[in-house]
């Protein structure tokens, strides 16, 4: 029953450190529609089938809770770069910019979140997706992903300010 894990900084910080929440447990499941929301519209412009006629309501409940699992690791990425968010009025908040670097650095940890999920969840590593079969060929590190896949973890990123804004919250950096 070992866990054999890629070697890859962000999948070993995920797997050691767990996943934790700071946001608000009112917030969590609306965040998780959101974060699914902006995939299903990711999946769309490419022209997936699959996903065309998904909606949260018959997603698959370990695919809501891979949602929520997201939405949970949001504060800790925020934390890495130096930031936290706080409760405000929406007409009262900012959009938040993320540097590119800070996008980067936050898309790796998703995947690196991303990867230690499935990997617990018993998917292995292969050469063709297959959900049913739990078999993915992402399951390895960041830097050996192409930059399409990578993108996927960028999307998610670059969302959060908005994201969080239509919740009530805002992201602000820690020295300000």
């Amino acid at each position: 029953n070992l866990l054999s894990l890629p070697n890859d900084r962000e999948i070993l910080r995920a797997f050691i450190m767990g996943n934790w929440s700071g946001l608000d447990p009112a917030i969590r499941e609306e965040m998780a529609q959101r974060i699914y929301k902006t995939y299903n519209e990711f999946k769309k412009k490419e022209k997936d089938e699959e996903f065309l006629s998904k909606t949260w309501d018959n997603l698959k409940e370990n695919l809501k809770n891979s949602n929520r699992s997201q939405a949970d690791s949001i504060t800790e990425k925020l934390e890495a770069i130096g930031c936290s968010t706080r409760k405000k009025e929406k007409d009262e908040i900012e959009l938040f910019e993320f540097t590119k670097e800070e996008i980067e650095y936050m898309a790796e940890m998703e995947h690196g979140r991303w990867t230690v999920e499935r990997l617990l969840d018993g998917w292995k590593l292969g050469e063709k997706k297959d959900v049913e079969k739990k078999i993915s060929p992402y399951l390895i590190p960041w830097s050996d992903l192409e930059e399409y896949i990578k993108e996927y973890d960028r999307v998610f990123v670059r969302k959060y300010p908005e994201d969080l804004k239509n919740a009530g919250y805002e992201i602000y950096r820690k020295t300000e």
